[in-house]
């Protein structure tokens, strides 16, 4: 990101109105209708736990409307800005099951975003666990910091760093 960036973190009203013409969003979605819907899947306890925990809403761009947080939709991170976001909460929640994630494992994210997957994953390994989450702008993982604080959720290392090809301590 340059100079120009957008403002990270944010969505103006008027791309809000420009997501909301074009019926992006489907219906408003408690955290409670989410939990169900995980539940009602078959989403183990564990799991269904962290979300309960991990509030999405301090992970969401500014400007959403509170009750939109747990709609089955990415959000961007800034205006036309999609290759930074916060994931569909169920594509999240999907993938963290696919992972089979236990306590006390380490595990690395490429692709920190609003840090969302990151805080649930600490989680889910637990105070013996470690979560290290590795994003290519500084940008997006200084937002990820501010969020985790925001959220109360410590022990997630982030790093700056272009880790496509992995990432060696």
């Amino acid at each position: 990101m340059s100079a120009e960036s957008p403002n990270i973190g944010v969505l103006s009203p008027k791309f809000l109105e420009i997501l909301f013409e074009e019926h992006y969003l489907t219906s408003p979605r408690s955290q409670a209708d989410f939990l169900q819907y995980l539940a009602a899947k078959n989403f183990p306890e564990e799991l269904i736990g962290a979300f309960r925990e991990v509030r999405r809403e301090f992970f969401m761009p500014g400007g959403v409307p509170l009750e939109y947080t747990y709609t089955a939709r990415p959000w961007p991170l800034a205006d036309n800005l999609w290759a930074a976001s916060i994931s569909d909460p169920n594509l999240v929640a999907e993938m963290t099951r696919q992972l089979l994630v236990q306590r006390g494992q380490k595990v690395l994210e490429i692709g920190t975003g609003a840090g969302y997957q990151a805080a649930v994953l600490r989680y889910l390994v637990g105070e013996g666990g470690e979560v290290i989450s590795c994003d290519i702008f500084e940008e997006v993982t200084k937002l990820a910091s501010d969020n985790l604080k925001r959220a109360e959720i410590s022990g997630v290392a982030l790093i700056t760093t272009d880790a496509s090809g992995g990432y060696a301590e």
